[in-house]
């Protein structure tokens, strides 16, 4: 069935929707249906839409098919603009972290990534989840902040590169990745990294990896902080 949202001209001059600007000038009289140059989200929250509903410039009638459904008023445009308003505001963020672990990460091969799959413990979550035990699972799609910080050591002797990066649906990405190198044999070392990723969608799954870059040589986590906050849409 097919939706129109239909905006009549009552007013005696032509009249323009200043924030729904992709539609033309409306002359006297004349019936424009804003869907055809909009979305249903575009026009439930234009101010300027409202502000000409309260002064009686024009209508706005919902129908779908031949079928009147319900008529527009302003208190109905600035709910809508208040819900978006408020869930604009509402933070989504998650949180995965290992404290005191020492976990053992395998390392078979130099210069490879190994997403670490042990050892996390569930942090504070809203519209995050914390999936299969090493991962936070995006709800909400939109632009997310990511930080992360690692503290481990090897048995190997001083030089070793360490290298974190951060995966996304089981995949290095290029982007966030920092490393450090060790001083000495079993000495801690501590390193993070942070990035924007704007286009995550539900179900993207967010993980972390870290890779001796010099040596075949297992590494030990202390600890590890994975964080993720959205920030926009």
């Amino acid at each position: 069935m097919r939706e129109t949202w239909f905006i009549k001209n009552v007013h005696t001059r032509e009249l323009t929707i200043s924030d729904l600007d992709k539609a033309p000038a409306i002359r006297p009289n004349e019936t424009v249906d804003m869907l055809r140059y909009h979305t249903k989200q575009e026009i439930e929250q234009s101010e300027s839409l409202a502000a000409a509903i309260a002064a009686n410039w024009v209508t706005l009638i919902k129908r779908r098919d031949s079928a009147t459904t319900v008529k527009i008023t302003p208190d109905d445009i600035n709910i809508s603009i208040e819900n978006a308003e408020t869930a604009e505001s509402v933070r989504y963020y998650g949180e995965m972290y290992a404290d005191e672990a020492t976990t053992t990460i395998t390392v078979s091969s130099a210069n490879v990534p190994n997403e670490i799959t042990t050892g996390w413990s569930d942090g504070p979550r809203s519209g995050i989840a914390f999936e299969n035990g090493y991962r936070l699972k995006i709800v909400m799609p939109g632009t997310y902040y990511v930080f992360w910080a690692i503290a481990a050591k090897t048995s190997a002797g001083a030089g070793q590169e360490l290298m974190g990066a951060i995966f996304k649906n089981g995949a290095r990405q290029p982007n966030g990745t920092n490393h450090t190198t060790t001083a000495a044999s079993m000495k801690d070392v501590a390193f993070s990294g942070s990035t924007l990723f704007p286009s995550l969608v539900a179900g993207d799954l967010m993980s972390l990896s870290i890779s001796n870059e010099t040596l075949a040589t297992d590494i030990i986590i202390e600890h590890l902080n994975f964080v993720m906050l959205r920030i926009g849409n």
